[in-house]
């Protein structure tokens, strides 16, 4: 499965999940159980944008860093 049809499923799923919290009539655990699935899926979403290792994510905090001193100083 590519990722663009994995991204699919996974929007499918959100709306699905969504839609059933909207209309359906549920149980306390129903409900409780349908948002932290839709939690899951929200953080399966962001997964690409934020790196795994703690070296990568100190170069992404170094980098957002260098771009508002940018901003800040009017580059």
């Amino acid at each position: 499965m590519s990722q663009r049809e994995q991204h699919a499923e996974m929007q499918r799923l959100a709306d699905e999940i969504q839609h059933e919290l909207d209309t359906a009539p549920l149980t306390l655990q129903q409900r409780k159980e349908l948002e932290i699935h839709a939690a899951a899926l929200a953080g399966a979403f962001l997964y690409p944008w934020f790196p795994l290792s703690w070296g990568r994510r100190l170069i992404m905090v170094g980098i957002v860093l260098f771009g508002l001193q940018q901003a800040w100083i009017g580059n």
